[in-house]
């Protein structure tokens, strides 16, 4: 079982396929909005995951697929604005503390 929880916040707990299942739910497939998913992917492959699908670009977002090593599929999305609005934070950062 792999489970994470911050604090008081909910658990995501994503148990290993039973020895009688062999493949995974396909209409089941989990997402995070993550900061870099090219590192993400890097360390899911080198751990015997697998790409699904290559990133794909839009106005909005950055997405890749990925699967873990039970085949269940993961999507990784990086928020543009998430990055827009993060390089202008630290920027006026910067800017207010005279750096």
């Amino acid at each position: 079982m792999y489970d994470a929880s911050i604090d008081t916040k909910p658990t995501l707990e994503i148990y290993p396929l039973l020895k009688s299942q062999t493949i995974p739910d396909p209409s089941t497939e989990l997402g995070f909005t993550v900061e870099n998913p090219g590192n993400i992917v890097q360390s899911v492959l080198s751990l015997g995951g697998k790409l699904v699908t290559h990133g794909a670009d839009s106005p909005w977002d950055y997405t890749v697929v990925i699967a873990d090593l039970d085949s269940r599929k993961i999507e990784l999305v990086q928020s543009k604005l998430y990055c827009a609005q993060r390089i202008i934070f630290n920027y006026l950062s910067r800017s207010l503390n005279g750096k």
